[in-house]
């Protein structure tokens, strides 16, 4: 799997307006690197905003590490507009 995440990561860092920022995240969180994955999903979701499942995601990730306050914001500033 490190493999496939190393790949994923430079395929990243050379087209940092990629959506593979996604499934890049899912595989960190699945090794347990659940922090790394709430990063990477930030970034994507700065260059696609619009991206939904992104943005559930993000929000799902940062209530996975107790970050409820932050996770009730990013939803209602996202989806209560």
């Amino acid at each position: 799997m490190n493999d496939t995440l190393h790949l994923f990561d430079e395929l990243l860092e050379h087209d940092s307006g990629s959506k593979i920022f996604f499934p890049l995240a899912r595989l960190y969180r699945r090794q347990g690197h659940t922090q790394r994955a709430i990063e990477i999903v930030r970034k994507g979701i700065e260059n696609h905003p619009d991206y939904l499942e992104a943005q559930l995601y993000l929000i799902e990730l940062l209530c996975e590490v107790g970050d409820d306050a932050t996770a009730e914001g990013k939803a209602q500033s996202d989806f209560l507009k």
